[in-house]
C-alpha cells in the first residue's frame, strides 16, 4: 500500500463553489472520502448508505454522495464517502481511475495511465 499527499479540488453542488484541500493518496481505499461537515458545506447530498471495512478490519456503515473533483487538471464525478469530522480526505482507487491517474509507489507522485478498453 502506499500512502502520500496531494492537493484535490472539491466542487459543491452548485457547480462553482469550490475547495481546493490535501487528500491523502491511499491505494488501499477504495473511494474518495471527506469529512461531512465539508461536503455539507459544499452541498453535497448523501444518496444512500453503504457498509464499508476500515483498515483495521472493523466494519461500519456511511452515507455516500457524488461530487465533482479536479485532480491534476482532470476533472470527474466521483462517489464520496461522508467521513467523520475527524477523518482525514482520502483520495482512494475509484477517483483516481476516473481521471485515468496512476499511482508511481517509487517517486511518491500521481502519474497518467491509459485505461483498457
Amino acid at each position: 500500500m502506499t500512502v502520500f499527499s496531494h492537493p484535490v479540488e472539491l466542487f459543491g453542488a452548485d457547480g462553482v463553489a469550490t475547495r481546493t484541500t490535501e487528500a491523502i493518496v491511499d491505494t488501499g481505499a477504495s473511494y474518495l472520502t471527506a469529512p461531512q461537515g465539508l461536503l455539507r458545506e459544499l452541498g453535497i447530498l448523501a444518496e444512500e448508505r453503504i457498509p464499508l471495512r476500515l483498515a483495521d478490519g472493523r466494519r461500519v456503515e456511511r452515507d455516500l454522495g457524488e461530487v465533482r473533483v479536479r485532480i491534476l487538471g482532470r476533472r470527474t464525478t466521483a462517489s464520496v464517502v461522508f467521513a467523520t469530522d475527524s477523518d482525514p480526505i482520502l483520495l482512494g482507487s475509484h477517483a483516481l481511475e476516473a481521471v485515468r491517474l496512476a499511482v508511481d509507489p517509487y517517486s511518491q507522485r500521481l502519474v497518467d495511465f491509459t485505461p483498457l478498453l
